[in-house]
């Protein structure tokens, strides 16, 4: 709580809410008990994110190298241009309007990740591990995802765009419905991928990868 506020005429402000510290640059306003604040540019390497709410908040231009949000749930948050460089972020839940667009992701751990319709656009993905995670109608425009490992993934109807995929590991994984015009497969491992009604327009591959497709 803060005392001098109850002088200015705001009591029930005054009492605090429950808080060890609070307060910070870059409080947008009077809601410090909503779970929304604004990280832009903040640096946050190896913060430990337990049973957090992530909701309505700007990490916009954050350094957040290693930090771990494994299983964590983040909802209308913007995460543009954020470096979560070896970062784990297992089994997360990201929705309602979340933008990651131009995050740095290189070697992370995203497995078990629900991205479903989460705007990813330009994010490197470099070295990042993505098995069993569910991408489908994800926006992955010129997102590079060379040597990640998307094993046994779901990208229905994802937005692959001119895409980097060189190495990728493809196995198993769901890409039926997805725009892949464009996309670099050069290299990338495809044993037992789904490409049902994908569109592969001027997708960059292997001879061998065209003619099995």
């Amino acid at each position: 709580g803060n005392p001098r506020l109850k002088e200015l005429g705001y009591y029930e402000e005054s009492l605090g809410r429950n808080a060890i510290a609070g307060g910070f640059q870059g409080q947008r306003q009077w809601t410090d008990w909503l779970p929304n604040a604004d990280f832009s540019e903040a640096i946050l390497d190896g913060a430990i994110f337990t049973n957090a709410t992530i909701e309505n908040a700007i990490f916009d231009k954050a350094s957040m190298q290693r930090v771990n949000l494994n299983h964590q749930s983040i909802k209308s948050t913007s995460f543009k241009s954020a470096i979560l460089t070896e970062s784990s972020l297992e089994g997360i839940h990201v929705s309602d309007n979340t933008s990651m667009q131009n995050a740095i992701m290189t070697s992370c751990n995203l497995s078990y990740s629900d991205f479903e319709k989460i705007n990813l656009a330009f994010v490197t993905f470099e070295n990042a591990q993505i098995l069993s995670a569910y991408l489908c109608g994800c926006n992955l425009q010129g997102a590079n995802l060379s040597q990640a490992d998307l094993s046994d993934s779901h990208l229905r109807h994802a937005d692959l765009n001119n895409s980097i995929l060189r190495k990728a590991i493809l196995d198993n994984a769901d890409i039926s419905g997805a725009d892949l015009t464009n996309a670099d497969l050069r290299g990338a491992y495809l044993t037992h991928t789904t490409l049902y009604h994908a569109n592969l327009y001027k997708v960059k591959a292997d001879q061998h990868m065209i003619s099995s497709y």
